[in-house]
């Protein structure tokens, strides 16, 4: 807070003791003030000060509830004399200056994420120069620690409007400096040749100090790995030329004493297991803490293992500063079992219950080599846990007053009885649900949607839960600063929840950063919300999905500027990463089936900067050429509609030499958020040895996708519904035929993170079918056109066209079934248990129901593989109807993408 000398001066003409009949009186005040600002606010502060006699303690509170507004930098106020004891008040405001936006021009090296971490300069933020130079000193700080020492670093401030500047930081970056010489002090068990190449440190490569770190963790790890357990390498020293730009370094070891750690008596705990869990190896310091914290270390693993008696000790033999031994001497002891775990006070669930509830079993019988090695071993932590986990589960059932005792461990031989006394108290349950301070919903409209219910025994989890259900509503119409408390009444039972709404916020200013090649209208289309609009939480949400969607960021992350102060006008920051959108691939090879063969493929997935696709390939050969060229707009004269073209000349799978000429041309609508409407034009010349024929077709298709994720659903729904007409009149061509397909995909997760997409567990199901039909003179239909079932996208346990009584593998009706299970087991790698069902016929009177047999059941598992583009899958699929000739018991598949 600044008030002017002016003002102090002011202020000590008013003796605080003067009274009221000789102080001046304020007959006028004034407010000057260039932009913008709250008027009615400011003189609502000052009004009282009119007419009254001048106090101190007054102009000093009206100052400060001046300041309170968080809008001026400065507030100063001038007296100016009138008639006698009379004075006028001018309050002279200047507004803050705030930064609207924040850019990086010629950062390469150094990420713009990196940067905005270390400067304190944000969107939304108020303009200070004192601000902006430690900005500056902090990213000349980033620039050093990765090996810039000639960075030049400075400031441009561009006024937007009398109150918003835009923040540029114009960086030459320079060239990195190289590491000069490198020397080692204070080593004499080791030369500096040998620590050099451990820490595999080279004159003339770049520097940094992250470098410098792992090659000191390196030398420490030769040291420790030699016996010097408490050696020490750090930084001593760092020398930089300008003039040739290299860092020379000098690099302090402090090698200590060399130790050898011996272990006698252990015989069910390796060496190597000890050492894990004791502070000494963690520490690698020889004081006498560490050593009595890591003999509690050795007898606390221990009694993890069942020895409920295990005592260790150490002793130190030696040098201090040569050559220590340390050596811990472990009496394991008896190993102890659990033989019953007995509960105390428990009415409302029996023993039984109680323990499926912990994860600590009695020791009892199992199998050797295959029983759980932990069975019958108490762990007095990990019982803890139990106990808390047993509260909970009370809780979770209504009893809120419940108190689980500390257990008490009766030893008998070798065996231990564990006693846990309950006090399970009264079991509480909702008699009635409120909402009180609602006045955006109606009351019904929040009530059904809780997960709390009338009847049922009280649960603080689910309360959490409504109440986070109650504040994504607001915030879906941009109350995101509602605030919701529920509270329950022990004695009627009563669950209210209390509610204060507070102000709706909408959408200021719109900036996107990290964008060099994406015009900014392409991510303004697809922002569902605008500036201007109110904030919808789950229209922001959207947003970044159709940000996504696009296909041309790494990664995106919107900021929120005003929601720390509350401003019911918020800006929207989105950091975008961009991926390379364009790419040449050449390839070539030789078969003894295809001859000598070679590719050529340009594409580009972000043309002029307006999101257009854009693929060409070209594969020249001794069996001829093959071509594909298509096109995609994403934004059709300024509609959201999707325009996709191909011209093709490709391979037909079902006949060897056979080609397909031709071209698509598509368009696609997309009808509210989750629904397209796909209408497609297709022209194509079919030949062969022996044949040549042409398809003209016209078809529509209907989808609607609720899907989490596009590469690996966990939950949602994929339903499809297409017709495609052939031939006729209008539409001219050879072959005249009605197909008619539909499919139906649901994605349930089982086990994962509710709030997000990784999953456990999910279970997922799609039914796929179809019917064809031939018109007019074309009674059956073109091979190339009919259903075929097989192969890896549809029953796995057949290859593709075993499937169905025609000779030719295909039909006019076809039938698919499919139920997964999948699980991602560790990181990158996941499972799938699946059942696989279908069959083809050609005409309905040929579909004869013989139970599950009808459709060529086959069971499976398979491995897949998270990759950018999608899952890689290993699928082993075997047919559960051996009765047929089907090859190998059992199909292998490689292929990318899930089946559905």
């Amino acid at each position: 807070m600044m008030i002017t000398l002016a003002l102090v001066l002011f202020i000590i003409q008013i003796a605080p003791g003067q009274p009221p009949s000789d102080a001046e009186i304020v007959s006028g005040v004034e407010v000057q003030c260039e932009g913008n600002y709250p008027v009615d606010e400011v003189y609502k502060l000052i009004s009282p000060l009119l007419h009254a006699p001048l106090r101190r303690y007054k102009l000093r509170k009206t100052v400060e509830e001046i300041y309170g507004l968080g809008l001026f930098s400065q507030v100063e106020v001038d007296k100016t004399p009138l008639k006698e004891k009379e004075v006028k008040l001018t309050f002279i405001l200047q507004l803050k200056e705030i930064v609207r936006d924040v850019r990086f021009k010629g950062n390469r090296y150094v990420s713009e994420a990196k940067l905005r971490a270390v400067i304190r300069s944000k969107e939304g933020t108020e303009y200070a120069e004192e601000i902006i130079r430690q900005d500056v000193r902090g990213i000349k700080k980033l620039y050093r620690e990765v090996g810039f020492y000639e960075v030049k670093v400075s400031t441009e401030v561009r006024k937007l409007s009398p109150q918003e500047v835009e923040l540029i930081f114009r960086i030459k970056e320079g060239d990195r400096a190289l590491i000069g010489q490198i020397s080692f002090v204070g080593n004499t068990a080791f030369n500096s040749k040998t620590l050099l190449k451990e820490s595999k440190l080279k004159e003339n490569t770049p520097y940094s100090e992250e470098i410098l770190r792992t090659a000191m963790k390196r030398v420490e790890r030769f040291y420790v790995k030699n016996g010097f357990l408490t050696a020490k390498v750090r930084k001593l020293r760092e020398a930089y030329f300008p003039m040739i730009n290299r860092i020379n370094l000098q690099i302090d070891v402090t090698e200590g004493p060399k130790v050898k750690v011996i272990f006698n008596g252990n015989k069910h705990l390796d060496e190597k297991d000890l050492k894990e869990e004791m502070l000494l190896f963690r520490l690698r310091e020889l004081s006498e803490f560490v050593l009595r914290r890591s003999v509690l270390d050795i007898e606390t693993a221990y009694r993890r293992m069942g020895f409920y008696n295990a005592k260790a000790s150490y002793r130190i033999e030696g040098d201090m500063k040569r050559n220590l031994i340390v050596t811990f001497n472990v009496d394991e002891g008896e190993r102890f079992k659990i033989k019953r775990i007995v509960f105390e006070g428990n009415r409302a669930f029996t023993d039984d219950e109680l323990k499926r509830r912990i994860s600590t079993r009695e020791s009892g019988w199992s199998i050797p080599f295959l029983g759980n090695k932990r069975k019958g071993i108490y762990d007095e932590e990990l019982f803890k846990i139990d106990l808390k986990a047993l509260e909970i589960f009370y809780r979770r059932n209504g009893y809120l007053d419940v108190k689980i005792g500390e257990p008490k461990v009766e030893v008998k031989g070798k065996e231990l009885i564990i006693r846990v006394k309950i006090d399970e108290g009264k079991r509480r349950w909702v008699r009635g649900i409120r909402i009180k301070g609602c006045k955006v919903f109606k009351e019904g409209e929040l009530l059904k949607g809780l997960s709390t219910k009338i009847d049922e025994p009280i649960n603080e989890e689910t309360l959490i839960s409504d109440r986070i259900y109650i504040k994504s509503r607001y915030a879906e119409r941009g109350y995101l600063y509602a605030q919701v408390e529920p509270r329950y009444d022990p004695a009627s039972g009563l669950v209210t929840f209390y509610i204060e709404e507070g102000k709706q916020v909408r959408v200021g200013k719109i900036t996107f950063s990290g964008i060099e090649r994406t015009n900014r209208s392409v991510l303004m289309r697809e922002m569902t919300l605008k500036e201007g609009d109110v904030l919808n939480a789950a229209k922001l949400a959207e947003s970044r999905v159709n940000l996504f969607r696009l296909g041309l960021f790494k990664s995106i992350s919107f900021e929120l500027d005003g929601l720390d102060r509350e401003s019911d006008v918020v800006d929207i920051s989105v950091h975008l990463s961009e991926r390379n959108s364009g790419s040449l691939n050449l390839s070539g090879g030789y078969s003894p089936a295809e001859g000598i063969r070679a590719t050529i493929e340009l594409s580009h997935r972000n043309l002029f900067g307006k999101a257009r696709r854009f693929n060409a390939k070209l594969r020249v050969g001794t069996l001829g050429n093959r071509y594909e060229i298509s096109y995609v707009e994403p934004w059709l004269l300024g509609t959201r509609t999707r325009m996709t073209s191909r011209v093709f000349r490709e391979d037909l799978e079902e006949m060897e030499n056979a080609l397909a000429t031709g071209m698509i041309l598509g368009l696609t609508r997309k009808v509210k958020k989750a629904n397209d409407i796909s209408v497609q034009y297709k022209y194509q010349i079919l030949s062969g040895p022996g044949f040549r024929t042409s398809i003209s077709s016209l078809g529509t298709l209907f989808q609607r996708d609720t899907r989490d994720s596009f590469l690996d659903p966990s939950r949602g729904w994929l339903n499809e519904l297409s017709v495609e007409y052939a031939g006729g009149p209008l539409l001219r061509g050879e072959n005249s035929f009605f197909r008619l397909t539909g499919a139906l995909r649901n994605y349930r997760k089982l086990i994962g993170n509710k709030s997000g997409r990784k999953y456990h567990l999910a279970f997922t199901w799609a039914i796929r079918a179809g019917y064809a039909r031939g018109l007019r003179a074309t009674k059956r239909i073109i091979i190339f056109e009919r259903f075929k079932v097989g192969g890896a996208n549809t029953v796995r346990g057949y290859r593709e066209g075993k499937i169905g009584s025609s000779v030719e593998g295909r039909g006019n009706i076809f039938f698919v079934g499919n139920m997964e299970l999948r699980s991602w087991i560790y990181k990158f790698v996941g499972m799938s248990l699946f059942l696989d069902m279908g069959n083809i016929w050609n005409e309905p009177s040929q579909i004869k129901f013989e139970g599950l047999k009808t459709f060529e059941p086959a069971v499976g598992a398979g491995l897949r593989f998270s990759t950018p583009i999608g899952p890689l899958r290993l699928d082993y699929g075997y047919p559960l109807d051996r009765s047929k000739d089907v090859g190998i018991p059992g199909e292998i598949w490689f292929s990318f993408g899930n089946i559905f």
